[in-house]
């Protein structure tokens, strides 16, 4: 027996027969992709385990090592998708995706292919702050962020 539900907000109908956890083309799964849930479908474990703040070791290839770049650990600091931003990628793109990474005194971040990228840790006690918001959001061991207040409460005027 199906039965079929109707939103009155958006009269958007569902039919009982779907699987509420099936993710389907329409549905964006990244964007609903929380902590620690992967997307495999579309982005490959790797990528799934790099995220902003990480620190990462560049994985010895021919072209890390020309480059000098192979062994040296840096922090990322943005994700790009190369075929839309056209920057320039060290490795080969399996993936339409890069990450930019800060290495110490070697000049602005230099964007890699995900491949060529190993997780050291996810550098913990890594501050964020913005000028005019009273919080700080701190990196736990886990990967995750701790938001935390930096100043009075909003209701203390004294």
């Amino acid at each position: 027996m199906r039965q079929q539900f109707v939103d009155p907000a958006g009269r958007v109908r569902l039919h009982a027969h779907e699987h509420v956890g099936q993710v389907v083309d329409r549905v964006d799964a990244e964007f609903l992709a929380r902590r620690n849930e992967g997307v495999e479908h579309r982005v490959s474990t790797r990528m799934a385990q790099l995220a902003f703040g990480d620190n990462v070791r560049v994985r010895a290839s021919p072209e890390t090592t020309e480059r000098h770049l192979a062994g040296l650990i840096g922090q990322i600091q943005g994700v790009t998708t190369p075929s839309v931003t056209n920057v320039d990628v060290v490795g080969g793109l399996a993936e339409d995706c890069a990450f930019a990474v800060e290495i110490k005194n070697k000049g602005p971040a230099i964007w890699f292919s995900p491949d060529l990228l190993e997780l050291v840790d996810h550098a913990p006690g890594t501050e964020i702050t913005i000028n005019g918001v009273a919080k700080k959001w701190t990196r736990a061991a886990g990967g995750c962020w701790i938001e935390s207040s930096t100043g009075a409460p909003w209701w203390k005027f004294w």
